[in-house]
């Protein structure tokens, strides 16, 4: 980089906004070159003072803010995502534009806004398809959000199978009363949001002779689920004697 050159012509020129443009590359010039950031965002903030609509500008200003604008290297992100966001609503080639939408979505991923990452990153892809950064930038963010809704799905699954009821029945009953329709409905209503779900619906007596009452408490509740929807597959049933006259829910 010349600066001797570059700064002669900046102080040679009349015109504020042909200074701008040249504050602006040898700006862009810095930043592209990895070195001399505080020198880089000086050019840039002066630029941009001479003309606030100079392009070059808020894009590698966006790029020296997220890069490490300091002297301590520090990344400052919510101010590189303002400057990209005004690069881009300015006129700029589609190659530029691309550029500038990888680059706010890196910032985003940043600050772990990874939705608002992944549509910049697609944005780029549309405006040049064989952009190689924001294609890897999308597989990446993807990969990740796919593991994060995995494990969101997983943690509302375990809380919602904790809280599943237990239907009580009086001696030598297996017919349903409307709190045990109640109770069914919540269960039906759990495996309807979790379609992977599968439940062990579990007839329990407190006399060992009388398995078959058990078996049928737990053919009761999974005939109630029938009828409203849920697959037969999706439930195994069991007989067992135990301490309560009841029916319940276990995940297979």
């Amino acid at each position: 980089i010349n600066a001797e050159y570059m700064g002669k012509a900046i102080e040679s020129n009349p015109f504020p906004q042909l200074r701008s443009e040249i504050l602006a590359q040898r700006g862009a010039l810095l930043v592209a070159g990895g070195r001399l950031q505080e020198a880089a965002k000086a050019d840039l903030d002066a630029s941009l003072e001479l003309d606030p609509l100079t392009t070059l500008s808020l894009r590698f200003r966006g790029d020296n803010h997220q890069y490490g604008a300091g002297s301590d290297g520090k990344q400052d992100l919510t101010a590189a995502i303002a400057d990209y966001n005004q690069a881009t609503q300015k006129l700029l080639s589609k190659a530029e534009a691309a550029d500038c939408k990888n680059n706010r979505g890196e910032a985003y991923s940043g600050l772990g806004e990874l939705s608002q990452a992944l549509e910049d990153f697609q944005s780029a892809l549309v405006d040049v398809p064989s952009h190689e950064r924001a294609r890897r930038n999308l597989m990446e963010v993807s990969k990740i959000l796919s593991e994060k809704q995995k494990s969101d799905a997983a943690k509302a699954i375990e809380a919602a199978l904790k809280d599943l009821p237990t239907i009580e029945f009086e001696t030598n009953r297996y017919n349903l009363d409307s709190e045990d329709v109640t109770s069914l409905n919540a269960v039906a209503a759990v495996m309807k949001q979790f379609r992977l779900v599968r439940l062990r619906v579990v007839g329990v007596t407190v006399n060992p002779q009388k398995i078959d009452l058990a078996n049928k408490r737990s053919e009761a509740c999974i005939q109630y689920m029938l009828k409203h929807g849920i697959e037969r597959s999706r439930f195994e049933s069991e007989g067992r004697h135990g301490e309560k006259k009841a029916t319940l829910f276990e995940p297979i």
